[in-house]
């Protein structure tokens, strides 16, 4: 009983229960939102499952749910490289199983289904890979446009390469437009190009390429470049002529020029190329190219080769001698040129660096002169035309002097220092020459007196350390005979010295007070300290200068002949003769030395003729001269005869190997003024006779001053018997010397 009224109890609860349950359905839940008909298919059918092969998906699903998908790949989720997803649909790229599922969602709640695909294993596919003209192009043209078409498996990647030959080809070689997949090709130069294209299909993990080959051939034009000359000189120009005929109706997209000089890229500098005008500048074979580029990328071109030499002209004055040029007064110098102007470039410069002085071009081929300093001077304006290539250069050099007024200043002649060498010897002096004139309609002639010397530039040195050897400008009492002495007069060892020095002579007018400059540089020539050596460098020195120096008898370089040191610098060169003795502070006049030597052509009977002109007498009016005679040999001496003035009376004594003298007698002489001797050796039978005899006016007569008494070869004087070998001048000193020009030296025989 206790147990049925338990189960009673029970099965009153449950239909409790179930009556509760059933009354709350009358509040009705959301249906989960069903998605159905998932389906996923290519678009042909046959190839669904199919890697590589677009597939769409379809699916239905209750209104105004919201879907969203995913993939899985082999139980995983698939990643990018598996698959692809976009509008179109899905492309499947590997093989294996792909389940596709389809999300709804609505009214918070979610439903799906899903949808499984087997994709087989695809490869990439492509073929009919070839190269088309464009519309109207030419095919296999260079600069023509060509369309790249092929058939590949849907999906692919697509890559292009191109190959010229067995190479790569460049960017400059081609141009390939992937977005309308045309290709331009760019370069053969000439004749035909082998290009290779070769497209790659990449389906996923697989690719395949195919080539198509296009032989790309141009038409280049017929280029022609000839010169009219193939030897110039540099600077001078060629015309060049040049051709262009093109194959097709091509036209020009630009031509050029290049220029190779030995080889290599020639300079701007070495050449101009002007239109078809060229002119090289620098020596040396020089290549001209020409090149036409055409508007489809062929090009051809012509050389010609021109060979240059050295560029070579002439350059003179038009006026030998100094030009003259008034101060602050511009003045054109003219020049003449010839030759190859055109290859050169003129330029001016002077010695003197002062700015006051300017140099310009002038009208036609002269030198503009401006000389804007106030004191007249003398100077050197050089004229240098220098090819425009470099390395090769012409120059002539204007001697220049100022002067206060044109009409009224003295004029220079051809050569200021009236053609004196350009070398001196040292230890010696050389008597400075003049070559000017007063102004036009002046009544009076310059004299030495109006010059003035001074060194301008002193280069000389001895050999000894390099120290200066000193110029020194030194005249005799009389100031008609300034001269210069290059040597430092208190060393012995000073004939050394070597190097230049420029002397500048001033002439002034004595009643315009005007003046005019002169310039000279003077090299110095060593007479050496050896007396056996000095004899020969002066006769060298006065045989090469032989159109300045009148022809003497005098033999410097005579056996036998020794000029002492103070000989040498007691010695002065003159055009006619020779100045004996210098008088000078600090001089020494001590040692005597010959001169120089006369040898006769026969000693029998022989005159010895010359001129003496004295220059300064010394204290008491005092001068000497010694003629040494050597007889029967040369190593034997007779005696001397000298030569002596005391209180301005001339007189001649004798050595005491003359023996007895016969005739005696003197003649009144003065300075600057001429007298003429002779000595007259003859000989009769066996006796000899010396006579010595004097001019003192021209053509006046002759007075004998000294003679002998008749000479045998059995007296004690005997040595005078013997033919004369040589006369030797000497600077004696016993009467203090004196200064005095020895000239018009000769000997020759006579009737006894």
């Amino acid at each position: 009983m206790k147990k049925s009224k338990f189960l009673a109890l029970i099965t009153l609860l449950i239909s409790l229960l179930c009556c509760g349950i059933l009354f709350g359905c009358d509040a009705q839940e959301p249906d989960v939102p069903k998605v159905e008909n998932v389906v996923l298919a290519a678009a042909d059918t046959a190839s669904t499952g199919k890697a590589g092969v677009l597939h769409q998906l379809s699916y239905t699903v209750p209104k105004g749910s919201k879907v969203s998908t995913s993939v899985d790949f082999n139980g995983k989720t698939a990643t990018p490289a598996e698959y692809l997803c976009n509008e179109e649909g899905y492309i499947f790229y590997s093989a294996g199983e792909y389940t596709v599922t389809v999300y709804a969602a609505k009214d918070g709640m979610v439903g799906s289904d899903s949808v499984k695909l087997t994709v087989q294993k695809g490869a990439a596919h492509i073929t009919d890979v070839e190269l088309v003209a464009a519309a109207g192009e030419v095919y296999g043209k260079v600069g023509m446009v060509h369309v790249l078409r092929y058939t590949a498996s849907e999906g692919s990647e697509i890559a292009v390469e191109v190959k010229k030959g067995d190479g790569a080809a460049s960017s400059a070689d081609y141009t390939f437009d992937a977005l309308h997949s045309t290709l331009v090709f760019h370069t053969p130069t000439t004749g035909t190009e082998m290009y290779t294209v070769n497209v790659t299909a990449t389906l996923g993990s697989t690719f395949e390429s195919v080539g198509t080959q296009l032989s790309i051939t141009v038409d280049p034009p017929t280029v022609t470049l000839e010169a009219e000359n193939t030897l110039v000189e540099a600077g001078r120009s060629v015309v060049l002529t040049r051709t262009v005929k093109f194959a097709r109706e091509d036209g020009f997209d630009h031509d050029s020029f290049t220029v190779r000089r030995g080889g290599s890229q020639a300079a701007s500098s070495e050449y101009s190329l002007k239109g078809d005008v060229f002119t090289p500048f620098v020596a040396g074979s020089y290549v001209i190219s020409y090149r036409v580029d055409t508007l489809l990328g062929g090009y051809s071109s012509a050389s010609a080769t021109v060979n240059c030499t050295a560029a070579q002209i002439g350059l003179s004055l038009a006026t030998e001698g100094a030009q003259r040029v008034q101060l602050q007064t511009a003045t054109d110098i003219p020049y003449i040129v010839s030759g190859n102007v055109d290859g050169f470039e003129v330029s001016f410069t002077s010695n003197h660096p002062d700015p006051a002085l300017q140099l310009t071009a002038g009208n036609g081929t002269s030198v503009r002169i401006l000389d804007n300093r106030t004191e007249t001077d003398w100077f050197t304006v050089t004229v240098t035309y220098t090819s425009k290539g470099g390395g090769n250069a012409k120059s002539i050099e204007i001697p220049v002097y100022t002067v206060d007024d044109l009409y009224l200043s003295p004029t220079w002649g051809e050569d200021p220092f009236g053609g004196m060498p350009d070398e001196v010897l040292t230890n010696m002096g050389h008597l400075i020459y003049f070559d000017a004139s007063p102004f036009e309609g002046a009544k009076y002639e310059f004299t030495r007196r109006d010059l003035s010397l001074e060194v301008a530039e002193n280069n000389v040195t001895a050999p000894s350390g390099g120290e200066k050897v000193e110029v020194l400008l030194a005249g005799g009492e009389n100031a008609d005979y300034p001269y210069v002495i290059q040597s430092s007069f208190d060393k012995k060892d000073a004939g050394d010295g070597t190097g230049n020095f420029v002397l500048r002579m001033r002439l002034t007018d004595p009643y315009l007070k005007m003046s005019i400059v002169a310039e000279k540089k003077f090299t110095v020539t060593p007479t050496q300290n050896s007396n056996d050596d000095s004899p020969a460098v002066i006769q060298s020195y006065i045989e090469r200068h032989n159109d300045f120096f009148t022809e003497s008898a005098f033999d410097f370089n005579d056996e036998g002949t020794k000029l002492g040191h103070d000989a040498r610098l007691n010695m002065i060169l003159t055009k006619d003769g020779y100045i004996i003795g210098r008088p000078s502070a600090g001089m020494s006049f001590d040692a005597g030395g010959a001169l120089g030597v006369v040898r006769p052509a026969s000693g029998e009977n022989v005159r010895l003729a010359f001129t003496v002109t004295p220059v300064t007498f010394n204290g008491g009016g005092k001068m000497e001269l010694g003629i040494g005679i050597r007889a029967g040999s040369f190593d034997t001496w007779v005696d001397y005869l000298d030569l002596e003035v005391n209180s301005g009376v001339l007189g001649v004594t004798a050595g005491k190997n003359f023996g007895e003298i016969e005739t005696t007698a003197t003649v009144p002489v003065s300075i600057g003024k001429p007298f003429h001797i002779q000595i007259d050796r003859t000989k009769s039978e066996d006796k000899v006779v010396f006579t010595v005899f004097c001019q003192t006016e021209e053509n006046g007569e002759f007075v004998t001053l000294l003679k002998t008494a008749e000479i045998t070869s059995s007296t004690k004087e005997g040595k005078a018997f013997g033919s004369v070998v040589a006369y030797q001048f000497d600077r004696r000193s016993g009467m203090g010397c004196g200064t005095y020009a020895v000239e018009n030296v000769a000997v020759f025989s006579i009737q006894p």
